[in-house]
């Protein structure tokens, strides 16, 4: 767990330090207002993006209240205002008093509603997640499950090098691994479908490739 934590937040560096390396160049739109329209692309060069994510997510499981965080990376391209398709890697507790911990590889679109710099918009994810194997806490045979994740949320700073997002969705998460207990020698093949109101923050930086 600690190690893919280190490597999600290494790659999350590597990322967003090319992105601002890049933010001496001005907006991609140079007037400031926030009611002025967004100008997308450029015809000669590749419009990529990376987004740091920090997410907490809240649901029911046999009727107690958890919460559990993550974190996530996604890298990908700008298509136009409508859709931007990206590749996510992440790290997801979803229960703060579990340690168990699930990977999600994962596909993203996303888009703006709206051509201005702050605008709603949509979120979609779905892909796999991984369990990790702790035979120390009792955890084998970890096969995870499919995940979806679909989100509304809102952009402020749409258009400039780094934007900020917030948005509110659902995760649908299926788990599956054996669980053995100390105190026994029996085994436990858990099945879980996780369904947990998500809240997740975000920061994106826009940079081209020529």
């Amino acid at each position: 767990m600690i190690k893919s934590f280190y490597w999600i937040l290494l790659l999350s560096f590597v990322v967003n330090a090319s992105a601002m390396a890049q933010q001496t160049g001005k907006d991609e739109n140079p007037n400031g207002n926030e009611a002025s329209k967004v100008v997308f692309g450029k015809a000669d060069k590749l419009s990529l993006y990376g987004t740091t994510n920090i997410l907490s997510l809240g649901g029911y499981f046999e009727n107690n209240f958890t919460l559990g965080l993550g974190l996530e990376l996604v890298v990908g391209h700008r298509w136009n205002r409508f859709l931007h398709t990206g590749l996510g890697l992440g790290l997801n507790n979803y229960d703060l008093y579990d340690n168990l911990v699930v990977v999600p590889v994962f596909v993203e679109a996303h888009g703006y509603l709206l051509d201005y710099k702050t605008s709603p918009h949509y979120s979609l994810s779905f892909g796999y997640g991984f369990v990790n194997t702790a035979e120390e806490l009792g955890i084998s045979n970890g096969k995870g499950g499919f995940m979806l994740h679909p989100a509304l949320g809102v952009t402020l700073g749409q258009g400039r090098r780094a934007q900020y997002q917030l948005e509110m969705g659902y995760r649908f998460q299926r788990v599956r691994y054996t669980k053995e207990y100390i105190w026994s020698t029996d085994l436990d093949e858990i099945d879980i479908y996780y369904r947990r109101f998500m809240v997740r923050l975000g920061v994106q930086f826009n940079f081209y490739l020529k």
